[in-house]
């Protein structure tokens, strides 16, 4: 009897223990569905699910019309994919795959060595090194459903996944079976475990000071699973050797890592600000210098001079292309219309678009301030010509650079003591904006020369248009007599939860809003331009809360999304128009201020108990949606935030009769169930859903004819 209660003591300990072990491929594949399936990561999953699938058919279709079976396929249908540019990159995949196939099996098999009996310690490990490439293909199937009913449409590549997994899995059962005895050595998980810390340290110093366009290069998908098979490899490390020596590795490493980022020791969300000289032009002046130096204001000697406010709202890159485009569209339609805008007040993705615009403006040739074109009758095709800058601007990814430089230099950052700004992935990400801007310089350039200004790069003037993105200073690049209006970014103060404006415009246009409380003063400080669009754009978990030193009489003052507060942008708008209608009549001057409000169509939660209310329905017969306990306070929150936006867009126009708005409907494009109907708040869009975006537009450029013949009469006084 005393014999077995040792053995029966040792075999509970070695279960608790076993047990104990399922933590790490719980976690590591809890936090691939996580990102597969949770609210934002998942919208950008299914992003990259779309252009897989665009993939797979332009591949296909350039294969049987290599071997004369089909036509070519035309490329307006998958836009700007390339099967031969993406080719490396699906290499690349399955061969992490292959690589995860072995650590995991290897990994697993050594920590659950005491599991008896052999067939459930490799049913364990098959069930580890599986679960990952299901997880991938359940995400992937349920957005793009298989359809098995002509070869053109065949999922080739769930067939090269499962087959590739079940080749793994059954040359694992035949190596394991064969001698189920055998040891995997301690030299072997060794081997392993400092592989994946000197992989991880390489990549993350090369991800951190290479061009931030290398994840490009890589994909959001690789780097995803790269990260994974290195996190299993060095967790799974630490477990073993820590149970081999007693010493709890892995528990000192979380204390470790929880202490210093609780005392923020190593913070590096810091944004830069340096000391000027105070501004020239400031207070009242700045409106009135900009009036002055109008070009056709002789023009309107008896009308009012039209002046204009821009509200951008939030929305990712969905709400940047949506800003760009529209002001883009008004642009073509009014020539004069940039002339005319004083300011455009922007929020989180809006503020992109915003800049994107203003960019623009930098880097074309100056047009002829001339009348607005005819507006079309409605029904007819938008006259809308392509503008091959902000195209090939927003064709690149930005996901996989948040998604690497979050992965690796942005975590090693989290275990050193001591803060490293360039693993900062907000680093990573202004960087890759400015990249892609360039890159959309150059080939626009290439292709259309006679529509870019004659100029060249200059390494003084750092507002230039090769430069403007990424090295241009918010106390540096507007100039009154120019078509470039002030640029407004909406931020959110975290430790007040106040707005917060950043811009050049000086304090006395907002005075009357909550933004006068806490927003910085830049008449001596001044950051980059990005890195205010930057700070409006801080959303969770893409991008962390950063900070700016010494400005404006605070120390220091921490900034998230700007539509934590209100995403319309409507806000500090308001507050403009406000003070220049003061200035206006203080002055005795003939002008006109409106605000142009450019968004969705988001009905307020007032609209929908209006309707509800008129259909003799409640609110309580409105079936809800289920979801997880967690996930519900989440959505909450970030439905509330909608609709506080709804409702200051709905009392603006209430309040100001005035207010134009170019709003665009998101149930347009949603009549074919097709995989790219359904268009996230995302940070990367598919090539597929951005053409759903430019049908979209066309449309609301119709439903908005009446706010574009109201800008046609105004703009042309004759």
């Amino acid at each position: 009897m005393n014999d077995i209660t040792p053995a029966g003591s040792s075999a509970a300990r070695h279960f608790s223990q076993d047990l104990i072990l399922f933590i790490l491929p719980a976690a590591v594949l809890g936090f691939l569905a996580l990102a597969m399936f949770f609210d934002f990561l998942g919208a950008q999953s299914s992003e990259i699910a779309k252009l897989i699938n665009e993939i797979e058919i332009q591949c296909k279709a350039d294969f049987w019309s290599s071997v004369g079976k089909a036509a070519a396929l035309d490329p307006s249908v998958t836009g700007n994919v390339s099967c031969g540019h993406y080719l490396p990159k699906i290499a690349l995949f399955f061969v992490l795959l292959a690589v995860w196939s072995v650590i995991a099996n290897v990994m697993t098999l050594k920590l659950f060595h005491s599991v008896q009996p052999p067939r459930l310690r490799f049913a364990i490990a098959a069930a580890v090194v599986v679960a990952l490439p299901a997880i991938l293909l359940v995400k992937y199937l349920t957005v793009i459903p298989p359809s098995l009913t002509w070869v053109s449409n065949f999922p080739i590549f769930v067939l090269l996944i499962v087959a590739q997994t079940g080749l793994f899995a059954a040359f694992f059962a035949w190596r394991f079976f064969r001698h189920p005895d055998r040891q995997i050595g301690p030299w072997l998980l060794l081997t392993l475990f400092l592989g994946s810390i000197v992989a991880f340290v390489g990549l993350s110093l090369l991800f951190a000071y290479y061009p931030a366009n290398l994840f490009n290069y890589i994909g959001t998908t690789n780097t995803l699973v790269l990260y994974l098979l290195l996190a299993y490899a060095f967790v799974g490390g630490l477990f073993y050797f820590g149970r081999a020596t007693g010493i709890p590795f892995s528990g000192l490493l979380l204390l470790w890592v929880l202490a210093l980022n609780s005392w923020g020791i190593n913070d590096n969300h810091t944004v830069r600000a340096r000391q000027i000289p105070a501004p020239a032009i400031k207070g009242e002046q700045q409106f009135l210098s900009w009036l002055n130096a109008r070009r056709d204001r002789a023009a309107f000697a008896n009308h009012d001079y039209p002046v204009y406010i821009v509200a951008s709202a939030s929305g990712g890159t969905y709400a940047a292309m949506r800003t760009a485009y529209f002001l883009d569209v008004l642009q073509q339609k009014c020539p004069a219309f940039a002339h005319h805008i004083f300011a455009i007040s922007s929020v989180s993705g809006g503020g992109l678009g915003a800049l994107a615009f203003a960019a623009q403006r930098q880097s074309l040739e100056p047009q002829a301030l001339a009348a607005c074109a005819a507006i079309e009758a409605a029904g007819t095709p938008a006259d809308y010509k392509e503008t091959p800058i902000l195209d090939a601007f927003f064709s690149q990814d930005l996901v996989s650079t948040i998604v690497g430089a979050g992965l690796f230099p942005d975590m090693l950052q989290r275990i050193l003591p001591f803060s490293v700004a360039a693993f900062d992935r907000s680093e990573a990400f202004r960087k890759a904006i400015g990249e892609n801007w360039r890159s959309a310089l150059r080939s626009t350039a290439e292709r259309r020369p006679s529509v870019m200004r004659r100029l060249r790069p200059s390494p003084t003037d750092k507002c230039s248009q090769w430069r403007f993105f990424s090295r241009c200073e918010i106390s540096a690049y507007w100039d009154p007599a120019g078509d470039i209006p002030m640029l407004i970014f909406n931020a959110t103060e975290v430790d007040s939860g106040s707005p917060v404006v950043l811009s050049n415009l000086d304090a006395i246009y907002y005075a009357n809003s909550l933004a006068a409380r806490n927003s910085p003063n830049f008449q001596n400080r001044s950051i980059y331009v990005i890195d205010a669009a930057s700070l409006s754009a801080r959303f969770p978990i893409a991008l962390p809360a950063g900070f700016i030193n010494d400005v404006g009489g605070s120390t220091r003052i921490r900034l998230v999304d700007g539509a934590y507060f209100d995403g319309s942008g409507l806000s500090t708008a308001q507050a403009v128009k406000l003070a220049i209608d003061g200035i206006a009549a203080a002055q005795n001057l003939r002008v006109k201020v409106r605000i142009i409000f450019l968004g969705e169509k988001v009905p307020s939660i007032y609209d929908a108990l209006a309707i509800s209310t008129g259909a003799g329905m409640t609110m309580t017969t409105i079936e809800a949606p289920r979801g997880a306990e967690l996930s519900a306070h989440i959505k909450a929150l970030l439905q509330s935030r909608d609709q506080r936006s709804a409702e200051t867009l709905r009392q603006a126009f209430r309040i100001d009769p005035t207010l134009l708005g170019f709003q665009w409907d998101p149930s347009f494009g949603q009549q074919n169930a097709t995989p790219c109907s359904n268009i996230p708040l995302a940070w990367y869009l598919a090539p597929c859903t951005q053409r759903v975006l430019k049908d979209r537009l066309r449309n609301a450029v119709q439903e908005n004819a009446d706010a574009l013949e109201v800008l046609r009469q105004e703009l042309s006084p004759q």
